[in-house]
């Protein structure tokens, strides 16, 4: 396997010659690559297309069954909320920003209380969320999470500069990073199911798109 270096030297060989910055890699994934063309004794046919998917199939097979069974645990406990769940939450956000909104557990105040921001990449937040099994899925929003507290959401809705500098100060002065829906674990799979179970009750209401509790 090519290292990842290399790789990414031959990234800005090509790129930066035409005036594109290449940024560095904030996470490296190891894939497995089948296909006819990776098979060296039968190229250019459909059964070195199969062979090389049953060859891929069994290296993945081997490199699971050689885990330690501690990580698979680690790694079965850590599910993060579903798109369903995140999907209906942020239907009613507590904070709009631009293009980032707010959700909060609306039994506390409190400016340390945490909360889930998500901003959404290809799509106005002014357009309902859905879910459309005929729609390009090239042109379904991209969902970017955060966990923050209340008083870092409010900092952030005092920053100039609109969605570009929000995400500067987020980065730059609050020190998080935006992660995938793939990525969010525990802690945000107990916050969403917190604010889920919170707005179930009677005293929480919806007002003029925002949440609000009585």
């Amino acid at each position: 396997m090519t290292p990842l270096p290399c790789i990414f030297t031959i990234f800005v060989g090509i790129y930066k010659p035409k005036g594109i910055d290449v940024p560095n890699p904030i996470q490296t994934i190891c894939t497995r690559w089948g296909g006819e063309a990776t098979s060296r004794k039968y190229p250019a046919t459909m059964h070195g297309a199969f062979l090389s998917g049953l060859r891929e199939a069994s290296c993945i097979l081997r490199a699971s069954n050689a885990m330690p069974s501690c990580i698979k645990k680690l790694g079965l406990k850590n599910v993060g909320p579903s798109n369903e769940l995140l999907t209906d939450l942020f239907q009613y956000p507590d904070l709009l920003c631009g293009k980032l909104l707010f959700i909060f557990d609306p039994r506390s105040d409190d400016p340390r209380s945490i909360g889930i921001l998500r901003l959404s990449v290809g799509k106005s937040n002014s357009q309902p969320d859905y879910e459309d099994t005929n729609h390009d899925s090239s042109t379904l929003p991209l969902h970017l999470y955060a966990v923050l507290s209340r008083e870092q959401a409010n900092r952030l809705q005092s920053v100039s500069g609109g969605d570009s500098g929000r995400l500067l100060y987020l980065e730059k002065n609050l020190g998080l990073k935006l992660m995938g829906p793939s990525v969010l674990g525990k802690l945000e799979n107990s916050l969403a199911l917190s604010i889920a179970k919170a707005r179930r009750r009677p005293k929480y209401r919806v007002v003029g798109g925002l949440s609000t509790s009585k």
